[in-house]
């Protein structure tokens, strides 16, 4: 059902970037992507107590404790909102002074800039609120009502998109209002789901002072990787407006509109993994969620590499076919941003084994002071007149980088040495698949013109030769029978059905 759900989500997101650009222009796009940077600058708090909501419930869970399940839902539902209304207040108050001296914004585009920051807000609070109930239902490990909600959610979306320009007045100030109107169907759709298919868990006042304590220091602590995550990602888009212009961060709004597509295919698989590695280590099975970890970790990258490698080799070509006009950087941005998203899927899930052993102050604070280095070090190449496209080169370096250190960490916290097996069982094979297959697409995007043709003709490769390469190479003996039973299962039932 997630992946039923990721690539319906994927086809109906890039086809509403599309609707969102020619509807508000290439101007006012930009500066949605700008406003959006800043409110994105402080979403590590929404992020933060997500990460922490859904680390409490699952390892509940994994303990068989659902009077605790209950517990953690009601209080962590209680912290939302204090959330939401702290950030809207401090919005509302402040969003004046923000687009007036933070923002590059045209003189004549403030005005509608306040304003469509403001509707921003609002939004983003009643997101916040869905937050709760979205970990209550990956928790509990309902991936099908997660898929059909994320379904419904995307929907809204695409509506808005083609409502923005049935309305006579400021398109940005209008797309304001119908994301307000979106999200809060959103949030219905999602507590309605709650309350009907999770029927142990009631809504309530249940207080617990040492459980909040536990909560909040663990969701601070997280914070810390959000907000240097926020500067990674929206820091960066209000570097480029301030060094480039607002017509470089239109570009680079396209290519976080893919960022975002291809993290949802990764996290399609991953959302599955995170409940049950999270489960395994409450119920003390270590080696058990350190092979399930390094499988997801692996699986997960070459499922990644299906579509990257198409992509890559013919963006032009999709990104005038997505948009008919496409914005400058837009390209060169989309390819590096697609293989940033590849070195950081060899990582996500050792963030889920630290979230599971709990302790993380110390973890925290080292991959914190890692991921503020693309920050400054963002800014040290456009001082020194580096390409726009430099700052996703310096995002893929750290990420590398963050890949090493997560592993020493985590070896410190577990006491075990798991660098030589993370290279043997992991970077090895992916290592192997990767270049056959890189070596393969070279070959096709140097020989081939850049058209349709080989768009197509690349994508066949994708589902052919990639498969073939990543169950020869990819995988070990135990997940190469798991294959065969389910080719032979598959078979079977098909012989069945047409007797």
């Amino acid at each position: 059902m997630l992946y039923i759900r990721m690539f319906l989500v994927m086809a109906v997101s890039l086809y509403t970037s599309r609707i969102i650009l020619q509807n508000l222009g290439i101007a006012n796009f930009g500066i949605y992507s700008v406003v959006g940077g800043a409110i994105g600058l402080l979403g590590f708090i929404n992020n933060s107590m997500s990460i922490s909501v859904q680390r409490y419930l699952s390892f509940e869970l994994g303990k068989e404790d659902l009077n605790r399940v209950n517990l953690t839902f009601n209080i962590s539902l209680a912290i939302h909102l204090i959330i939401a209304v702290s950030l809207g207040l401090f919005f509302f108050l402040c969003g004046d002074y923000i687009t007036r001296e933070w923002l590059n914004i045209p003189p004549d585009k403030t005005v509608a800039s306040t304003i469509f920051l403001k509707l921003i807000i609002i939004s983003t609070g009643i997101n916040i609120l869905q937050v709760p109930f979205m970990g209550l239902i990956i928790a509990f490990e309902k991936m099908a009502l997660l898929a059909w909600a994320s379904i419904a959610e995307v929907i809204l979306k695409l509506i808005v998109a083609f409502s923005i320009s049935w309305i006579d007045y400021d398109s940005l100030i209008v797309y304001g209002y119908l994301l307000i109107a979106a999200s809060a169907v959103s949030l219905l759709i999602f507590v309605m789901l709650s309350k009907i298919n999770i029927r142990c868990i009631k809504i309530g006042l249940g207080w617990d002072n040492n459980l909040f304590k536990s909560l909040f220091s663990f969701a601070t602590w997280s914070a810390l990787g959000e907000i240097a995550w926020a500067f990674t990602i929206q820091g960066v888009s209000l570097l480029l407006n301030h060094f480039v212009g607002i017509i470089c961060n239109a570009g680079y709004g396209i290519s976080l509109q893919i960022s975002g597509a291809v993290n949802k295919f990764v996290g399609s698989f991953q959302t599955a993994l995170t409940p049950q590695i999270i489960k395994q280590y409450a119920s003390t099975h270590v080696e058990e969620m350190l092979s399930l970890t390094f499988r997801g970790i692996r699986l997960s990258f070459f499922l990644l590499l299906l579509i990257a490698l198409p992509a890559i080799s013919g963006m032009n070509v999709i990104l005038r076919l997505w948009l008919g006009v496409v914005p400058d950087y837009a390209v060169v941005f989309s390819q590096l941003i697609i293989i940033a998203a590849m070195t950081d899927s060899l990582s996500n899930l050792l963030a889920t084994v630290a979230k599971a052993y709990g302790h993380i102050r110390r973890y925290q604070t080292i991959v914190a002071s890692v991921l503020f280095l693309n920050f400054p070090l963002s800014w040290l190449a456009l001082h020194l007149g580096m390409p726009a496209w430099s700052v996703t080169l310096v995002y893929c370096l750290v990420s590398l980088t963050l890949l090493y250190v997560r592993i020493r960490l985590i070896e410190r916290m577990l006491d075990m040495n798991i660098l030589h097996i993370y290279r043997t069982s992991v970077l090895r094979r992916i290592f192997n698949v990767s270049v056959i297959c890189a070596v393969a697409f070279s070959a096709a995007t140097l020989l081939l013109d850049d058209n349709i043709g080989r768009l197509v003709l690349t994508s066949a490769m994708s589902l052919t030769i990639i498969p073939c390469v990543v169950y020869n190479l990819g995988m070990d003996e135990e997940e190469k029978s798991f294959v065969e039973r389910k080719i032979k299962s598959f078979v079977t039932s098909f012989k069945t059905v047409k007797k």
